[in-house]
């Protein structure tokens, strides 16, 4: 089933935005605003118009994350932090799932849909290939930096 996100409307399901997630979707729908595209939140799938494609956007913690991923043969209970970005079919429509494993990978997956929606436009959504992605870190960023008047020798010399 061929169906593509319109130029100015794209309908979402939130199925679980939260946490730091929240951040990661006000970034994506300011891009999409950026784009002139409007986003139109629906509860299900029924919702929007038949064949028209919906972006499903939550946790694999929400049943119905899961049973779209299971049903496309993906599996869905990685390590933290983890990603996905999946078309699913389901009765009468086509749903783009991006989800994390986690609030934490949900908004990393958010963020880079972000920037790309921001290169690309809408051509993002109706473009976006099926990807499965987990950290291979434990943990994903640590940066410290320590100042003080006895580094000053060492820090500023050349």
């Amino acid at each position: 089933m061929e169906s593509r996100f319109g130029p100015s409307d794209v309908y979402y399901c939130d199925l679980g935005i939260s946490g730091c997630a929240q951040s990661g979707f006000e970034e994506f729908s300011s891009a999409a605003r950026k784009r002139g595209i409007s986003l139109h939140r629906v509860n299900h799938w029924t919702q929007v118009e038949r064949n028209a494609p919906l972006l499903a956007v939550g946790t694999t913690q929400n049943r119905r994350i899961q049973m779209m991923l299971e049903n496309a043969g993906v599996d869905h209970r990685l390590k933290p932090e983890s990603l996905f970005v999946k078309w699913c079919d389901v009765p009468g429509s086509r749903v783009l799932v991006v989800a994390g494993t986690d609030d934490a990978g949900l908004m990393y997956n958010l963020l880079e849909l972000s920037r790309k929606l921001d290169a690309l436009g809408v051509d993002a959504l109706n473009q976006a290939a099926d990807l499965t992605e987990s950290p291979y870190n434990k943990v994903r960023c640590v940066d410290r930096y320590l100042l003080g008047h006895l580094d000053d020798e060492w820090f500023k010399s050349e």
